[in-house]
């Protein structure tokens, strides 16, 4: 199964559903740097796609990357604004690091 999801994403027209499932296989399996890999072909395929940026941060995020995967978080956002599952990946990424929230978050996620 791995290698036809190899040849899928290898393919003069690249299946990026084949590379976002190939990248998840490796992850599961305990291979972040391989799913790491995977992620960042994925994304070179169509580097605009906020939804792509987001699965490629949250790969970052799972190998401890905070700053790699708030950055491409943030890019994502850049493209797409309202990409709900962005927001709420940046905040994680930060509080999974042990970044404090600033104050004025803090009193709106209690509110809510």
């Amino acid at each position: 199964a791995l290698q036809h999801l190899e040849q899928a994403l290898g393919a003069a027209r690249p299946d990026i559903g084949a590379g976002l499932q190939l990248a998840m296989v490796h992850a599961r399996a305990g291979r972040k740097e391989q799913a790491l890999k995977v992620a960042e072909r994925v994304v070179a395929i169509d580097p605009k796609n906020p939804a792509l940026l987001n699965f490629l941060a949250n790969v970052k995020g799972s190998l401890g990357d905070k700053d790699g995967a708030i950055a491409d978080f943030k890019k994502a956002l850049e493209i797409n604004p309202t990409l709900a599952s962005a927001k709420p990946n940046i905040i994680a990424a930060r509080v999974f690091h042990g970044d404090p929230l600033p104050m004025p978050m803090k009193l709106q996620n209690v509110r809510k």
